[in-house]
């Protein structure tokens, strides 16, 4: 397909997809079947001489016309604000608060409330490169054509169907909360962009609009599922300088007294305050301490987000939900666009934290399988137990449970794929995407 016919394609597409959300936004569903009727009346009425249909045209068109001559005497000068929880989650519906207040004299009813998400409009690269699911099963048109996977595409990058709602009686002065439902479909961030309050003419055919610019942000966390009870081998483990907080902080350990600097000691464990009473340098000493410390790998190395790519998502997610993080450590580590390594566990960061990380953990096509490797090795001493949630297996892969394994610390390797590889270690237990619940519920 030529490129100047896939950049007109999708500006017809986006032409199309905003027509459709303002018709639904604005007309009710009497409009919406008024229209219907007005587009059948007009193709069969155009010869005034062979039918009457055109009667019927000139009727629905009047209605119509009279309807959206109305929509702007509607000045509503209404007020909205949203209350939003502080997460969501993947496929489970969410309800929250619209404050609507009327600050004038005059009550207002048949308000019709919508919540508009922000969207991103996807380039053609982005677009010819897209796979709906179940796209293998249109129809030829659809499949050529597209426009089902822009609507998809649509929905994916805003993240939930617009939420709706009614507003009933709203006396002058007053404010009434509207309960609104929203169910995500993806995790991230989702964007909310601006209030729409809405009221239909006296047909109730055409709505009149207020807008309320209104921004906010939920975040969507992975789906999550219940796991049996996990008890990785390996106890505690020496943590060299104490607990570690969390990455951004950097170390911070427990002081146990002030001692005379010795040759090698870093700089950064100077006592400024005793050098400069004493005359000489002092250093801060620390208790080394011993305890459990448990490592997270998620496996982020592939083409694009597919259901492998949300199902491994999810498996890190329930397992951070499941693990003890009151009196040990648990580190997520991933590679983007470089080696992260997220801490939670021990009174430092909680596992919000790490669900929030896991939350926005992009794929990453062109990272090296390397960098994750050395990564385990530095910390492979620390742990005292692994779990490695992977993609794909191949020799890089093994080498790198070989590797931990050779160093002494105990694996748990689950590989997310539909069907066993032949060439799969016995170490390696399989999880298909589609039966994550059941897979993880016979993990022993």
């Amino acid at each position: 397909m030529p490129p100047l016919f896939k950049r007109l394609l999708l500006r017809n597409f986006k032409i199309l997809y905003l027509t459709s959300m303002w018709t639904r936004r604005r007309f009710t569903p009497t409009g919406r079947f008024l229209l219907g009727v007005l587009v059948f009346a007009g193709a069969l009425g155009i010869d005034t001489r062979i039918n009457i249909v055109h009667q019927l045209f000139a009727l629905t068109l009047c209605s119509v016309l009279f309807a959206m001559l109305w929509a702007p005497f509607f000045r509503g000068g209404l007020r909205a604000r949203r209350l939003l929880p502080r997460y969501a989650t993947v496929g489970q519906a969410m309800a929250y608060g619209v404050e609507v207040e009327n600050p004038g004299r005059r009550s207002r009813r048949g308000i019709h409330l919508i919540d508009e998400l922000a969207i991103a409009y996807p380039d053609v690269d982005a677009f010819f490169h897209a796979h709906e699911p179940g796209e293998g099963r249109r129809n030829w048109f659809d499949r050529k054509v597209g426009y089902p996977r822009w609507a998809w595409m649509m929905l994916q990058r805003a993240g939930a169907l617009e939420p709706e709602g009614e507003v009933g009686w709203l006396p002058g002065g007053a404010t009434e909360r509207v309960v609104l439902s929203l169910t995500p479909v993806r995790r991230g961030w989702i964007d909310f962009r601006r209030l729409h309050l809405l009221r239909a003419d006296p047909l109730g055919v055409f709505r009149g609009r207020t807008l309320v610019n209104e921004r906010d942000r939920l975040l969507v966390l992975p789906r999550r599922y219940p796991i049996a009870a996990i008890d990785l081998p390996g106890g505690q483990r020496y943590q060299r300088g104490g607990v570690s907080l969390a990455s951004q902080i950097g170390e911070s350990e427990e002081l146990v007294g002030l001692r005379d600097y010795r040759p090698g000691d870093p700089l950064r464990k100077l006592h400024w305050k005793a050098l400069a009473k004493l005359g000489h340098p002092i250093v801060k000493e620390y208790r080394d301490e011993y305890f459990v410390r448990h490592g997270l790998v998620l496996d982020t190395f592939c083409d694009s987000g597919g259901d492998d790519f949300e199902a491994a998502i999810s498996v890190a997610a329930s397992f951070v939900m499941r693990l003890d993080t009151r009196d040990a450590l648990l580190d997520l580590l991933f590679v983007g666009d470089r080696v992260h390594q997220v801490t939670a566990g021990r009174h430092t960061a909680g596992r919000e934290l790490l669900l929030e990380t896991l939350a926005c953990v992009a794929p990453s096509p062109k990272g090296d399988l390397h960098l994750l490797t050395e990564a385990l090795e530095a910390r492979a001493r620390q742990l005292s137990g692994c779990i490695c949630i992977l993609l794909a297996w191949d020799e890089p892969r093994r080498r790198m449970l070989d590797k931990l394994e050779a160093r002494g610390t105990p694996l748990l390797a689950l590989l997310i794929a539909q069907a066993a590889p032949p060439d799969l270690d016995g170490r390696v237990r399989v999880l298909h995407p589609r039966y994550l619940e059941r897979d993880l519920g016979r993990l022993r």
